[in-house]
């Protein structure tokens, strides 16, 4: 599958790298990506607790003219299986069924940007996956229609 990214997106994601920090710069592009319209998507938490990996990813709108997008919406289990994993190392990592439904939302739906001046939340998703072995630390989220969501650890609690 090819992702294609529209200019401004592209450029938007490399105009906001260059306003961080330089020590943010280096790891920017391991751990954010942009969705296919352009917000900044970021793992922000990834916790182990029973043998459960919860993630939380956050999605960012640089600018007011972000219009917002549906990123997936009614997956099949087969969808859910291909297209919503971890990856780590070699190994992929599912969302947790129990009894044919999935411990992640339905829809993941990116709100309009309210317009007023600077970044804006516009979204926030969360999910439950089988846990890795503790051995594996940094960990790859693949979402629908997007690019990886690149590198982030996991505390084990």
């Amino acid at each position: 599958m090819t992702i294609r990214l529209p200019r401004r997106s592209f450029l938007l994601g490399t105009l906001a790298a260059g306003l961080l920090p330089a020590a943010a710069q280096a790891q920017i592009h391991e751990r954010v990506t942009l969705t296919p319209k352009g917000a900044l998507a970021e793992v922000t938490s990834a916790r182990v607790q029973d043998d459960v990996l919860r993630v939380t990813a956050r999605f960012t709108a640089m600018d007011a003219t972000y219009q917002g997008e549906v990123i997936y919406d009614a997956l099949t289990p087969s969808q859910i299986i291909a297209e919503v994993y971890l990856k780590a190392g070699d190994r992929d990592y599912g969302v947790i069924s129990n009894g044919g439904v999935y411990a992640m939302p339905d829809r993941l739906e990116l709100r309009p940007h309210s317009g007023g001046t600077g970044r804006e939340v516009v979204g926030e998703w969360t999910a439950d996956f089988l846990a890795p072995t503790p051995d594996l630390r940094e960990i790859t989220l693949l979402l629908p229609a997007m690019l990886p969501i690149g590198r982030f650890t996991i505390r084990h609690f």
